[in-house]
């Protein structure tokens, strides 16, 4: 299990990182849950059965019980009731692990802009302790946590030092200037570029929260295929209208109409004329001309009888 704090400047690519986590968690078969609006058509083949749960924009400790089990192999089913105040209320009871149980197999829940609903100033709000309470817990609920914001100062200090295990720093190669070189690229040029880089986001994920801290990874993105995945003009609001739901897969939206497509290894076997299920040839039986000559010399009132006997036999 993990949790990350992705951050960045606006523009930084904070949520083509994210979605591109949440992409191959998907492709991989994993749940996977977030409060942005993705929209699958455009994330993954159309063939592809994989869905979404979509939770509210800012959710609470009860929308993230609601949504059980990140990972097949715990049994969590979340226990609902209904209070006095005819509001529902989820308890989440113990899990527990499944034969074959391993924390590869962990989904990922990934939340957008938890600076504004996570800060430090709104945490001692009434649930903030629940919400704090379910992350404390969220590796036994089989989740790998992505937290998406501009900087981790803006969340609360306890979330931020005790569940922060990696922080991805993000930024832009082409808002970046080479000294000498970029100046004389716009002279060469006369004017028609800026002299800066290639647009390539570049994160760099650090283990805890020290600026300093030990580079466990880099994560190295484009990330054009992911502009119509999202909606990166959303506004997250409190007043979301829509409940816990799940996004429609591609396959019931468009895959079915067309045929699965064949595997790249087997097109290429079959292109040489290797076949991997060869049907079994049918046995031909021979009819052996001497017991239909035999039988041919019998009275005719009796040919018919031998003949049938002789098939019975697979003579003829």
């Amino acid at each position: 299990m993990a949790v990350y704090a992705i951050t960045g400047k606006l523009g930084s690519g904070k949520g083509k990182a994210a979605i591109q986590r949440l992409r191959e968690y998907m492709r991989e078969g994993k749940r996977v849950a977030t409060n942005c609006d993705v929209f699958l058509e455009h994330l993954m083949p159309k063939h592809s059965r994989g869905t979404i749960t979509r939770v509210p924009d800012k959710p609470t400790a009860y929308d993230l019980y609601a949504i059980g089990s990140g990972n097949k192999f715990i049994d969590f089913e979340p226990l609902c009731t209904i209070t006095s105040a005819g509001n529902y209320s989820f308890q989440a009871p113990a899990p527990k692990l499944l034969k074959g149980f391993d924390e590869a197999h962990n989904g990922a829940l990934v939340l957008d802009e938890c600076g504004s609903w996570l800060n430090a100033r709104t945490f001692g709000d009434n649930g903030r302790a629940d919400m704090l309470e379910w992350c404390i817990h969220a590796r036994k609920y089989g989740w790998d946590v992505f937290f998406v914001m501009q900087n981790i100062s803006q969340i609360d200090k306890q979330l931020r030092e005790s569940l922060f295990e990696y922080v991805v720093r993000l930024n832009r190669l082409d808002r970046m200037k080479i000294p000498v070189l970029s100046p004389a690229l716009k002279l060469l040029t006369a004017g028609a570029t800026k002299g800066t880089l290639p647009r390539v986001h570049i994160a760099v994920v650090r283990l805890g929260s020290s600026i300093d801290g030990l580079v466990a990874d880099r994560w190295i993105f484009r990330g054009d295929d992911l502009n119509d995945a999202y909606n990166t003009t959303q506004v997250f609001s409190s007043s979301y209208p829509h409940a816990i739901h799940c996004l429609l897969p591609n396959w019931h939206r468009e895959g079915y109409l067309h045929p699965e497509p064949v595997p790249f290894g087997i097109r290429l076997v079959r292109r040489f004329g290797f076949m991997l299920e060869r049907k079994p040839r049918k046995a031909v039986m021979r009819t052996s001309n001497r017991f239909r000559d035999l039988v041919m010399q019998l009275p005719a009132e009796q040919r018919v009888k031998h003949f049938q006997r002789l098939q019975q036999h697979g003579v003829i």
